[in-house]
């Protein structure tokens, strides 16, 4: 399916389907993977056809241990609040288990950089994120889902990404359009773009990483206004 992505995304069983939370089809673009094994690992991360087929299904297994917490070990449970805290403030409310289930069931998940950055976060910015790699595998994803909606955690992603998403290194889509200033939660949100891409426009969202600097009531605000969720409106029709 994927030629240029080595961590294959996650794609809920309901992702284009009735039975989706969402009125439209809605991926979320994370950072980056860790891994303890990424110092000692001999095999190229990052090179599908010389790696393991674990290693391409990392971030199916990550979402899968997230539904299921009681495989977790529990070094790796720290990470479980950053799923949690971005899954509460798109319903508003804290999410039970039967509602992180509908939603997983209901998204795409792909994380950007296709090589684990180490075993900590701290290490992400000894990468490029404007890389011709992370953006044609990027590219991929996109065709590949054809999301309505692009919801990106964290600034280095949002300011990775051009204002011209290319369909194939030959054809230009356009510049994507800004759109207006949004006031939520009492504060203004500007954050987001209307790309055209591949015969559709698609809004990109550029929300803070879930697990810094993320206040949840101000993202609920800013996801309301965009009409996620199937009993809301989108905010353009």
């Amino acid at each position: 399916m994927y030629d240029k992505v080595f961590f294959a995304p996650w794609v809920g069983p309901y992702y284009d389907k009735p039975e989706s939370i969402f009125k439209g089809k809605v991926l979320i673009v994370g950072d980056s993977h860790y891994c303890e094994e990424s110092v000692e690992c001999q095999k190229p991360c990052g090179k599908r056809d010389q790696s393991t087929e674990t290693c391409h299904t990392f971030t199916e297994e990550v979402i899968s241990l997230y539904l299921n917490p009681e495989c977790l070990k529990p070094e790796h449970r720290k990470w479980l609040k950053t799923f949690s805290t971005f899954i509460n403030s798109v319903y508003g409310s804290i999410a039970n288990q039967e509602m992180r289930q509908q939603f997983c069931d209901s998204v795409a998940f792909y994380n950007y950089l296709q090589v684990a950055a180490g075993k900590c976060p701290g290490l992400t910015n000894q990468y490029d994120y404007s890389s011709k790699t992370a953006l044609s595998a990027f590219y991929e994803v996109m065709k590949e889902l054809s999301p309505d909606v692009v919801i990106s955690w964290g600034d280095k992603v949002w300011n990775a990404l051009p204002n011209n998403w290319l369909s194939n290194n030959w054809l230009d889509n356009g510049e994507a359009q800004k759109g207006l200033d949004l006031v939520c939660d009492g504060s203004v949100f500007d954050r987001y773009l209307v790309y055209p891409f591949a015969g559709k426009h698609i809004t990109l969202i550029g929300a803070h990483h879930p697990c810094r600097k993320y206040i949840s009531a101000y993202h609920t605000s800013v996801y309301t206004h965009f009409g996620l969720l199937k009993n809301c409106g989108w905010l353009y029709e």
